[in-house]
């Protein structure tokens, strides 16, 4: 009985380690590079899913749309790469422009996966902003990721996508410039939601969590042996928050609670012009102000939130109970603008950073 229970302990610990194994079977690439380079990196992940991502096989694998010529250069240092001729953007039939467009591959997608995608790119003539487009098993046209890129160097692309459905999708480059585009180093690795979790969380352990020696010492300032040491967290060292509303000024246990928890607030509403400005010209500050003298009391910095409301329906308006002028606003005009940049330099001068939306 003991034997055949030692053999059980150790097939759940097996079991466990496999799983382990299993979840963090590829390991997240955090490799990006913000600079242009005369050649590109090799592919991450060695191209995942994708085939012949360095070109070292021509064409192999990849397609062209339309009508598009396409063939592989090798640059002075030996480096292949896909490049198109034609591709610029032009009016089609219908008179509308159709972007630029590199090669293209199909590959097979799985549903309930996120794809980390990568690739250094490079461009014809100039500069031009180019997206990496994924069109997924399900139709869905998403754009996985951009980069500026020049034309005489190669700039890194790196993003990605979740797929939700199974069967084949495409990946490709465009822009919207006539330029023709050079793509070359293509990676596009799929991760399972357990996978990518566990990433997450090794990733937040790695840059967070470290190991540290405590020495007590005495009044001699030698070391003091056996001696018992209790620690207190008193404030991350990492910005934590969350949002807070206007409810924080009445309710002690509120404040309290929050102020213990977290380094960085968002305040939901009150900054928003029509909790700011309910009628036209008439503007209270005081529930914002009052807010913001509450959290810096702890030292706790703040993060703008929505102080700008684009044009709505006044239909929408009306059943959001908004003041019905925000619609007379536009921005483009003179006097908005100035509105418009007062309420972001009045109130963005003490937080930390601000949305517009």
């Amino acid at each position: 009985m003991r034997v055949s229970m030692e053999k059980l302990v150790l097939s759940f610990v097996l079991v466990a380690l496999f799983q382990g194994c299993m979840v963090l079977s590829v390991e997240y690439e955090h490799t990006a590079s913000i600079e242009c380079l005369r050649d590109p990196m090799r592919p991450l992940y060695n191209g995942g899913v994708i085939q012949n991502s360095e070109f070292n096989s021509g064409l192999m694998g990849w397609s062209t749309f339309r009508n598009i010529k396409a063939g592989v250069r090798s640059s002075p240092s030996g480096n292949k790469f896909a490049v198109v001729h034609g591709a610029s953007s032009y009016l089609s039939s219908s008179g509308k422009l159709l972007p630029s467009h590199s090669v293209y591959q199909r590959v097979q997608m799985t549903g309930d996966m996120h794809y980390s995608l990568s690739a250094w790119l490079q461009v014809s003539n100039g500069t031009a902003h180019v997206k990496a487009v994924i069109k997924a098993p399900n139709g869905e046209r998403v754009v996985a990721g951009s980069v500026i890129a020049q034309s005489s160097c190669w700039s890194m692309l790196k993003g990605g996508m979740t797929a939700y459905s199974t069967g084949h999708g495409e990946i490709y480059f465009e822009s919207d410039a006539p330029v023709d585009i050079w793509v070359d180093s293509v990676s596009l690795q799929p991760f399972t939601f357990d996978e990518w979790d566990a990433h997450a969380r090794l990733s937040a352990n790695k840059t967070r969590r470290s190991t540290i020696r405590l020495v007590a010492k005495g009044a001699d300032d030698k070391p003091m042996a056996h001696a018992n040491v209790s620690i207190d967290l008193l404030r991350l060292g990492f910005p934590f928050g969350n949002a807070i509303t206007k409810e924080i000024l009445d309710l002690p246990a509120y404040e309290k609670w929050f102020s213990a928890r977290f380094t960085v607030a968002t305040f939901e509403n009150e900054m928003k012009w029509y909790s700011t400005e309910w009628s036209q010209n008439q503007e209270d500050y005081r529930v914002p102000d009052a807010m913001l003298k509450l959290v810096q009391k702890y030292g706790i910095k703040v993060r703008g939130h929505n102080v700008f409301w684009e044009r709505s329906s006044l239909d929408t308006l009306a059943k959001l109970k908004m003041p019905m002028w925000l619609t007379e606003v536009d921005v483009v005009k003179s006097p908005d603008q100035v509105k418009f940049l007062s309420r972001c330099s009045g109130k963005g001068s003490r937080t930390r950073t601000w949305t517009v939306s």
